[in-house]
């Protein structure tokens, strides 16, 4: 085909339908050849002489134009609207979670046309000026961003304060720096051992974090803002609890995978729960051996010839809810007369019987009492202490001795007074000191009453709040009828008391055959009984006076459960832990509830099983032994899996301990 004969397109009417402008002559004989430049310009524009065009735009160049125009009004408008109304009324994050949104959906925050400001207000605390400090804080860097963010947090305490103690909430897992350097320490020192790094007994949180320098370092992690884990504005489908292993991994230095390959083996779980439970003898708050009461005890044939059947629920009684804050909390504590009682009330009551010994006189030779009345003591001893050396000081008896300024070596010297030489002038000495110091203390109690047995106890180093206890029990009236009857008349119609008949229900009380000042505990929990040990277990007292509390036979039955029973008694301190705790302060959590709904878990001894291997005789030492035999890591791994139960780090690990 020849050229000519081909059959071509007609030309556009523009010359370049893509450019924004064309040449003002299009279709004009003198129109220029190559259109004006990107800019709009004429290229003759530029030739001196020569005549240019009025540059007109393209239908494309006018599209721009106008649209860019309608973006601009846009964008004024939108910055108007937010310079006028405030950001906090333009700019919505997103809806709040369904706790925090039903709080500010009340009349409490007020409402009207600056509600909305309000609601930010009233847990935001920054208070932004300008768009530029919104996005500036949203952008998550600088001071600025760091110091919105610590207050914030101070905000989120100003309602959790309550739960969450402020001086240790934005510490990690709310450890002190000195909590956090010395678990530090023990996880490197376990490193070091071979042995593995964190055991569930001994775990927490804290001890993840940081690597070998951080112990020379002493770094702390003391400002770990409540944003980091808690994001609001997500809606009400998006837990704000919910953390990933991804999140808790990205501040542990220690890597770790599923649960079932990688946690550690348990040690001790979940019989040695914490610190506030245990000690690293294993003392728990309430001794009690589940193994020797099914095995030994509950068989035992009752009076009735009756044995006894050991069943978990007749302790263990479930909770339809569990209370707020208790990890632990499926199960109701049962108190000592619902359990205990049956069995323990009578052998508690035959120990309680000669009570516990305040104030008894010291016997005295002949010549000795002649000697005090005659001396500028001028004190009448009883005849009924009067006739051979004799008697002995009893715990609290050493207490008033203290207060008065004897020390401990000096109440050493007439602990028990039998062991005194009659003969020897020094020991003589001794028993008369004794004598004359106990008849100036009845005087002053007698005279100051409460507050004078209280000084006494505070000065002997008892802590306020236990000596109040045991001060407030004593009627003067009694001290006073005492000094009346023992050293102001003759007393020779003395009578033994007879506590088990005449004060059955327990109190104080006077024998006036044996020259003794006592108390019968009521029985189970008595305050005295109570406040003694309390004392003991303060801290604050002498070894040597703590032993001889210890010592007493109703201190020492309420030992054997509470405090436990130690083969060291005297590293037992920081007072009397009375009721176990369902609420371990390790940063665990357990649900008894979802497991007991499966048909193999129902039974208690499916995971507790009675360790039979403890049982011990009466010669054992294992007094303060739960019974169990360890859980193992397996016993939870059969579920707790990678595509079965969930096994998450927050699934047991609790963030925040309390």
């Amino acid at each position: 085909m020849r050229r000519g004969d081909l059959s071509l397109p007609k030309p556009p009417s523009m010359d370049r339908p893509s450019g924004r402008f064309q040449c003002g002559r299009l279709g004009e004989k003198d129109a220029c050849s190559g259109g004006p430049g990107a800019q709009g310009r004429c290229p003759l524009a530029m030739i001196s002489g020569a005549s240019a065009c009025r540059v007109r735009r393209t239908w494309k160049g006018r599209k721009r134009l106008i649209g860019g125009g309608v973006i601009a009004a846009s964008l004024m408008l939108l910055i108007s609207a937010g310079l006028l109304a405030g950001p906090e009324t333009v700019i919505r994050p997103g809806p709040l979670s369904t706790p925090h949104a039903q709080i500010l959906s009340g009349s409490l925050h007020g409402s009207g046309a600056n509600s909305g400001a309000a609601d930010c207000r009233a847990c935001h605390a920054v208070d932004p000026s300008s768009l530029a400090d919104w996005f500036g804080l949203a952008s998550g860097h600088g001071s600025k961003h760091d110091n919105a963010a610590a207050a914030q947090s101070q905000r989120c305490l100003d309602c959790h304060a309550k739960t969450i103690d402020r001086t240790t909430a934005l510490a990690a897992h709310n450890w002190t720096p000195t909590q956090q350097q010395q678990i530090t320490a023990r996880l490197i020192d376990r490193r070091r051992d071979g042995r593995p790094a964190v055991s569930l007994a001994s775990f927490s949180p804290a001890a993840w974090l940081g690597g070998e320098a951080d112990r020379t370092a002493g770094t702390v992690h003391a400002d770990v803002q409540c944003s980091v884990c808690h994001r609001e504005h997500h809606g009400d489908d998006r837990s704000l609890v919910a953390m990933s292993d991804q999140q808790c991994q990205s501040c542990h230095i220690e890597a770790y995978g599923d649960f079932a390959s990688a946690h550690p083996e348990f040690r001790g779980y979940p019989y040695r729960r914490d610190t506030a439970d245990v000690n690293e003898s294993g003392r728990r708050r309430v001794s009690f051996d589940h193994a020797s009461h099914q095995v030994k005890h509950f068989p035992a044939t009752r009076p009735d010839g009756v044995a006894a059947t050991f069943e978990c629920q007749a302790c263990h009684q479930p909770r339809l809810a569990r209370p707020s804050g208790e990890p632990f909390g499926d199960f109701a504590n049962v108190e000592y007369r619902a359990a205990c009682a049956e069995c323990h009330d009578a052998s508690l009551m035959a120990v309680a019987s000669p009570g516990i010994v305040a104030l008894s006189l010291p016997s005295l030779p002949d010549d000795v009492v002649d000697a005090m009345a005659g001396s500028g003591q001028r004190i009448r001893w009883p005849d009924a202490a009067t006739g051979f050396l004799d008697g002995q000081v009893s715990a609290l008896q050493s207490l008033l001795l203290r207060g008065d300024g004897w020390t401990e070596s000096q109440i050493a010297s007439v602990q028990d007074l039998s062991l005194l030489d009659p003969y020897d002038d020094g020991d003589l000495r001794l028993a008369t000191n004794l004598a004359a110091t106990v008849a100036r203390m009845i005087n002053a109690i007698a005279k100051g009453g409460q507050p004078e047995l209280l000084r006494r106890l505070v000065d002997a180093g008892c802590e306020q709040e236990f000596a109040s206890e045991l001060a407030k029990s004593l009627a003067p009236q009694m001290v006073q009828a005492l000094k009346s009857h023992w050293f102001d008349a003759s007393n020779t119609d003395a009578e033994r008391f007879d506590s088990d008949t005449l004060l059955s229900l327990g109190g104080w009380y006077r024998d006036d055959f044996l020259l003794k000042l006592a108390y019968r505990p009521t029985g189970h929990a008595d305050p005295v009984a109570t406040a003694m040990l309390s004392m003991a277990r303060s801290g604050r007292l002498d070894d040597s006076v703590v032993q001889r509390i210890l010592a007493d036979p109703v201190v020492k039955s309420c030992a054997q459960c509470h405090d436990g029973a130690s083969v060291d008694p005297m590293r037992l301190t920081g007072g009397v832990r009375w009721n176990e705790s369902m609420t371990p302060d390790d940063g665990h959590r357990f649900s008894h509830g979802p497991h007991l709904k499966i048909a193999g878990l129902s039974d208690c001894q499916h995971c507790h099983r009675v360790d039979e291997s403890a049982v011990m005789d009466s010669a054992g030492q294992r007094v303060n032994a739960v019974g169990f035999a360890e859980m193992t890591k397996a016993d939870c791994a059969v579920c707790h899996r990678p595509g079965a139960a969930p096994d998450g780090c927050v699934q047991c690990h609790r963030y925040h301990r309390h």
